[in-house]
């Protein structure tokens, strides 16, 4: 599983379909995770549903706010790494 660093600034999600647990070798649990680290130093982590939910909302709207210099894609997501 990749995680960000402050060598590697994004977001990362893990979240495996109902459907493919357990039976993937490859999935540690069943429960979705996610964690950032922006270029600025600000990290945040999160596990469970709606808190990957929240989490993914607080990166988007911190990467709007604090870097206006990325382009933004439809979705909301940014083309370049943070």
């Amino acid at each position: 599983m990749s995680w960000a660093s402050k060598d590697n600034p994004g977001i990362y999600v893990f979240a495996p379909s109902p459907e493919s647990y357990p039976w993937s070798m490859r999935a540690p649990s069943p429960t979705p995770r996610a964690h950032y680290v922006c270029r600025c130093g600000q990290t945040n982590a999160a596990v469970g549903e709606d808190a990957v939910k929240a989490l993914i909302s607080e990166y988007l709207t911190h990467m709007k706010a604090t870097h206006p210099d990325l382009p933004e894609v439809p979705g909301g997501q940014a083309k370049r790494a943070a």
